[in-house]
C-alpha cells in the first residue's frame, strides 16, 4: 500500500535516526 507524503512523515517525525539513516 502506497503511503502519503503526510503520513510518512508522521512516521519519521519521531525517528531522526532513520531519517540520517535514509539520507546516507
Amino acid at each position: 500500500p502506497q503511503l502519503s507524503v503526510k503520513e510518512i512523515e508522521e512516521m519519521l517525525s519521531g525517528q531522526p535516526e532513520i531519517i540520517s539513516e535514509l539520507n546516507r
